[in-house]
């Protein structure tokens, strides 16, 4: 029998090579099941994503920043080509968009509120698609 263990860590750089988001998947017997990342960013500060997926079709992360008191949310609905993150009331942070679902393809992150970073962003649905 043969098993295949697959890890997520997730970095994101900025112009001048400085890192600003990363994420780590946190590994024991608990997140065999539902995976854990910890996250450290400039502008979040420290952070934890969740795997909230009850569907397969329909993947959802939540994004905790418990110095900040904040939750986010990060889900894709199923044949859509748009990926959203939400804050707790619902509201849209960022919408995500690619041209094609094969690489190479063409990403575009439209920044609806102030409240994260695009490269936390961008690193965020990094994760997302690689882990989902």
């Amino acid at each position: 029998m043969l098993y295949i263990i697959v890890f997520v860590n997730v970095q994101a750089f900025d112009t001048s090579n400085n890192l600003v988001c990363k994420v780590k998947e946190k590994i024991s017997i608990k997140t065999m099941i539902r995976s854990k990342w910890e996250g450290k960013s400039i502008n979040l500060g420290d952070f934890w994503v969740f795997d909230k997926t009850i569907i397969k079709t329909n993947p959802k992360l939540q994004i905790e920043i418990p110095e900040k008191n904040k939750i986010f949310t990060i889900h894709k609905d199923f044949a859509d080509k748009r990926v959203f993150i939400k804050n707790n009331g619902g509201k849209i942070v960022a919408e995500i968009k690619y041209d094609k679902p094969v690489p190479p393809q063409t990403i575009t992150i439209q920044m609806k509120s102030g409240d994260m970073h695009y490269l936390d962003v961008a690193c965020l649905y990094y994760l997302f698609i690689v882990y989902c």
